[in-house]
């Protein structure tokens, strides 16, 4: 029962959230616009559930599927310290298209900590991320800085549902 009350929830929300869309026309934009975002992922343990080397690749197509937007190759290395600890470090090369000005590259690298706490099904986790991203492509150094450095948190809540199919 509680499952069928949250699907018929979570379907009652969709028009909520496809309203918040809002579209401006120009002469010179289409009104809709359609894209997509495509990866894949591949991780091994180094060391059995302590250390993990993983490498993502996702590639973004804008401009209803006419133009590559966006190339993401990422490494990444994560270490699980304690048994409630995680480090991770990852670098990203990301390769930008832009109209104007055509491709450039940027670097980025990040340095991760996330804390998991457990209580009963539920689980709670907290990261901190430290990234920094360096542009190739800047000119003018006071109109667009060739580092930027960015402070990420996010809080992730899960339930284990006990005999639940779908898990």
């Amino acid at each position: 029962m509680l499952r069928k009350r949250f699907l018929a929830t979570a379907l009652l929300l969709i028009p909520v959230f496809a309203g918040a869309q809002t579209l401006e026309y120009t002469e010179t934009d289409p009104i809709f616009e359609t894209g997509a975002r495509v990866g894949a992922g591949a991780s091994v343990n180094l060391i059995p559930k302590t250390l993990e080397l993983s490498v993502n690749e996702q590639l973004r197509v804008t401009d209803n599927f006419s133009r590559f937007q966006r190339s993401y190759t990422t490494v990444g290395l994560d270490a699980k310290i304690l048994p409630w600890l995680k480090a991770g470090v990852s670098y990203s090369l990301i390769a930008n298209n832009s109209v104007s000005s055509g491709w450039s590259l940027r670097h980025r690298g990040a340095v991760s900590l996330t804390e998991t706490v457990r209580a009963d099904r539920w689980k709670i986790s907290f990261r901190e991320k430290v990234q920094v991203t360096h542009r190739t492509d800047s000119v003018n150094l006071y109109q667009s800085p060739q580092d930027t450095w960015v402070l990420k948190g996010r809080v992730k809540v899960s339930y284990d549902i006990p005999k639940n199919p779908l898990t």
